[in-house]
């Protein structure tokens, strides 16, 4: 497949909020232990830098915190493709551009991991904007912020420059 064919694939698939959805929780199905969920091309703008940002910190830190020992999108460190489910049970707009989807995933054994995936349309594609679950009550940027916060004043505590 020519890369252009790729592209022209993965911009399809991402075309309505649902569709983007099946997309994102695509790799646990197929057992593919590919890029951590914090490294995928699923996010919006807002969402992108504050990755960045966080990554740049806990990189330089070189410890792990709040935000790099589990899978954002299943709450989970490892799945199992054998014992992956995954539905959307609710769907709503908030606005032209702006979806909301609620997703029940079972990647592993344990009990459903629930999530409320807020997604913005940019450039034809529908990215995460924001993320809710138990381990994001406040949502994905809120904890990016916040742990962001926490790893400058690590990193200063250290000595090191930011």
């Amino acid at each position: 497949m020519t890369i252009l064919a790729a592209l022209a694939l993965a911009a399809a698939s991402m075309a309505t909020p649902g569709s983007s959805v099946t997309t994102i929780y695509a790799p646990y199905l197929a057992g593919q232990n590919g890029a951590p969920a914090s490294e995928r091309a699923i996010y919006a703008r807002p969402v992108r830098a504050l990755i960045a940002r966080w990554f740049k910190l806990s990189t330089a830190i070189g410890e792990v915190d709040a935000l790099n020992d589990f899978d954002w999108l299943c709450g989970c460190q490892d799945g199992d493709p054998k014992t992956y489910r995954g539905k959307i049970i609710a769907r709503r707009m908030l606005a032209p551009g702006l979806a909301e989807l609620r997703v029940v995933v079972r990647v592993t054994e344990r009990a459903p991991y629930m999530a409320r995936l807020r997604l913005r349309r940019e450039a034809g594609r529908w990215l995460i904007e924001d993320l809710f679950s138990a381990d994001f009550k406040q949502g994905l940027q809120a904890a990016l912020r916040s742990t962001i916060a926490d790893d400058t004043k690590l990193l200063q505590a250290k000595g090191s420059p930011q």
